[in-house]
């Protein structure tokens, strides 16, 4: 919803609150009515009172194939930042759909409220049968909404399982588009602007961003229709308009942007037209470097032929390289817009040689006294770019005609910047104050190091200086330096400030043995972790929690009781090690087991490699724990061996922290906080257990408030190495919209779920 709507709204509260205010006393409830309304004159505890919530959107929401009743989903607005959402109340007699929502607003209209327009969705069971192919009437604070049923199928089993929306096209045998009621009709939609959007993805994948016009507020935005014929992609945008010309509307023009996906189907050889309401649009694939954009701009109250073109403010350039070994870099150009009135109408690159050349021009009103909003907008430019680029590299990029040296950034490279560096004349490089230092280890093959150094700058008139790296034999030294002030008597403030730097030290080194780094005196030793884990060898027998390997096909007898565990089958997706991926990837296993003959069980066991919570399955009366898969994919220098799993087998146990390797609980408690009753400080701590649990280290958090609302935490942590430890502490602050006793609980990875019940008054 835009601003100007917003604003009608929190004026509609406002009315509202100063109507309540002003009565001497409220207006009954309805005889009969099931659930009243609390009456505007009561104020709450906290100065509150109650008003009607303006309405976003109404729909009916149905499961198919499904014993769960229908619900009635309403968005409501918070108007501003000190009302919040109160209640809804549904009257259902008979076949009518009647519902009253409600938010708290403030007591005192001389509250000062930060302007922020929140929504609340509310989800309401109510009962009948519903046609999701016919419109009903629903009544939501005397506004009358024609609403169709949306039919979500589910797909997919187990935890996969997800809603989609069926197309009520196909459902019904005719056209998605939302019903008009009685007295709407659907209208060309006016077109303000058209911008082609070329995503970073592989396939390319196109967009088109339309800003189309509500000519006043009885309009609502309608859909968007896509067709194709041939090289011309044609979009229909219609919105719901009144069939009385003669209605009264508020004459507030608002626009809205709809994002139209076209797909990637597009041949860099064909010169394609996208065609928005009957006006024709260039789209040229990528692969030229060019964004192609309407050669005429759209400008709201600006006749076409009273705008002129002129050079764009540049606010930023970078090189980045997508895919080193396919050639892959992209331009991005940040631009600026100095007005409501600017648009950006052309965007261009071209290469010669390792010359860059990027024009973008704006369109602006040609007339100097047209008003227009002081809001400078930022445009976002990309192209793809022809050759090669190295990392770290500069290279010339001339912008608007102004030459930039941009350096190429690989983000699996560590490159050190190429700022200038700071004026020298007078100064003297002198050893900076190391306060601290920490190695990192990347999960990659082979393992990269990086040292994160912490160093102080003694006063004001210190700036940094540079590093450098040098080894011998196993000892990394690392000079780094500050600038010192010219004058030794110069009147400095005395602020000490610390900096962050982040030295990447590379992949050589050999595991097994002791290295030192050294940065300016302060030292901390490096131990490398295993490049590449061993192989393990496939064993006929294994004891239970004792890993063992196994290729694809083979089978393993565990334990003394005749339990044969087989490795039905392997999937690797993971991201090679000589391979930058967005996705880290995954492997999967299928094992079964018998137990003297007898089949026990069959189960497919996911090791994700962004997550470290243990891949198991349960067979039986056993736990197949899933460790790892060997070797990983895309190692330089190694061979291709098949692969082959280490898994653990262990009988199932039960203890009271859910992880059979550790013998640690969880303790979960609260407190109120002071001045908020409503607010409460939600403590969880792990008590028991080895500091260094393997199994216990990086798990994710989970957080049950008990009113329908959770928070899901998952950490970004380096390899474990040995003295690493887990977090045993954490602390929730978390509000509540009304009194009650909730159930709260807190879980951490493998752990059992710790709960109490929290009473809030």
């Amino acid at each position: 919803m835009n601003s100007t709507k917003k604003i009608a709204f929190l004026l509609g509260a406002t009315l509202v609150l100063m109507l309540a205010l002003a009565c001497e006393s409220a207006v009954p409830a309805n005889p009969g009515e099931a659930t009243p309304v609390r009456p505007s004159d009561i104020v709450t505890d906290d100065g509150m009172v109650v008003a009607q919530a303006p309405i976003e959107n109404v729909g009916i929401w149905l499961i198919q194939d499904s014993d769960d009743p229908a619900e009635l989903v309403i968005v409501s607005g918070i108007p501003n930042g000190c009302v919040r959402y109160d209640n809804t109340v549904v009257d259902q007699p008979g076949t009518a759909i009647t519902a009253t929502v409600t938010n708290l607003v403030p007591n005192n209209p001389n509250i000062s409220c930060t302007q922020v327009y929140g929504t609340n969705q509310s989800h309401t069971e109510i009962t009948g049968e519903f046609d999701p192919c016919s419109t009903y009437t629903v009544v939501v604070n005397g506004d009358k909404h024609s609403v169709q049923p949306q039919l979500h199928v589910p797909i997919g089993t187990g935890v996969r399982q997800q809603l989609e929306i069926a197309d009520p096209a196909i459902l019904c045998g005719g056209s998605s588009q939302p019903a008009a009621s009685g007295d709407q009709e659907h209208v060309l939609a006016p077109i303000e602007n058209v911008e082609i959007v070329i995503a970073e993805s592989f396939p390319v994948q196109y967009f088109v961003a339309i800003t189309l016009g509500l000519p006043n507020a009885c309009y609502d935005f309608n859909e968007a229709v896509v067709e194709r014929d041939g090289a011309v992609v044609r979009i229909e945008v219609t919105n719901l308009g009144p069939v009385d010309p003669n209605m009264a509307c508020a004459e507030i023009y608002r626009t809205v942007v709809e994002n139209v996906a076209l797909g990637s189907d597009f041949d860099q050889a064909v010169a394609y037209t996208v065609d928005v309401n009957g006006t024709s649009y260039p789209l040229k694939p990528a692969g030229s470097g060019s964004l192609p954009m309407p050669t005429v701009p759209n400008l709201p109250n600006v006749p076409g032929d009273e705008f002129k073109q002129v050079p764009a403010p540049i606010e930023s350039v970078h090189l980045n390289i997508i895919d080193s070994m396919a050639g892959e870099t992209t331009l991005t150009v940040l631009s600026g817009l100095p007005s409501g009135c600017a648009k950006l109408t052309f965007f261009d690159v071209s290469q010669r040689g390792d010359l860059i050349t990027v024009t973008v021009l704006n369109s602006i009103p040609t007339d100097t006294n047209l008003t227009c909003t002081a809001i400078y907008g930022i445009e976002e430019n990309k192209a793809l770019l022809s050759g090669s680029y190295t990392p770290c590299e500069t290279y010339t990029v001339e912008v608007n005609g102004e030459p930039r040296q941009i350096q190429a950034i690989d983000p699996a490279v560590r490159c050190r910047a190429p700022e200038p560096a700071p004026d020298t004349q007078g100064r003297e490089h002198v050893p900076a104050p190391i306060e601290n230092l920490k190695i990192l280890a990347t999960r990659s093959l082979p393992p990269q190091y990086t040292v994160i150094i912490t160093y102080g700058l003694p006063n004001a008139c210190y700036d940094p200086g540079t590093h450098e790296v040098t080894t011998d034999g196993t000892t990394v030294r690392i000079s780094v330096t500050n600038l010192a002030p010219a004058d030794a008597n110069q009147a400095c403030a005395e602020i000490y400030r610390m900096m962050d730097i982040e030295v990447h030290l590379g992949s050589d080194f050999k595991p097994g043995v002791q290295y030192i780094v050294d940065v300016n005196g302060k030292t901390t030793p490096l131990e490398p972790v295993v490049s590449a884990p061993p192989v393990p060898s496939v064993d006929d027998t294994a004891e239970y929690g004792e890993p063992f390997g196994i290729a694809e096909g083979g089978t393993v007898n565990v334990g003394d009781e005749s339990l044969v565990i087989k490795l039905e089958s392997i999937n690797d997706s993971r991201c090679p090690a000589n391979v930058v991926c967005v996705w880290a990837g995954e492997a999967k296993i299928v094992v079964s087991a018998t137990m003297q003959g007898e089949f026990v069980g069959v189960g497919e066991i996911t090791l994700e490699m962004q997550k470290s919570a243990p891949a198991t399955a349960d067979l039986g009366d056993f736990v197949v724990r899933f460790v790892s898969l060997d070797p990983y994919p895309g190692a330089q220098g190694q061979t291709a061996p098949p692969p082959v799993a280490t898994l653990i087998v262990q009988p199932k146990q039960t203890n009271s922290t859910g992880n059979s390797d550790s013998e640690a609980t969880t303790k979960l408690n609260f407190e109120p906080v002071a001045g908020s009753p409503l607010t409460v400080l939600l403590i969880a701590d792990i008590v028991g257990g080895a500091d260094d649990d393997q199994d216990l280290y990086c798990q994710g958090v989970t957080w049950d408030f008990g009113d329908g609302n959770q928070i899901a935490m998952m950490p970004g942590c380096i390899m474990f190495t040995k003295g690493s430890s887990f977090n045993r502490h954490w602390e929730e602050t978390y509000t509540y919209e009304k009194p009650g006793a909730y159930p709260v609980s807190f879980t951490y990875g493998p752990m059992a779920t710790a709960s109490i019940q929290v009473t809030v008054k």
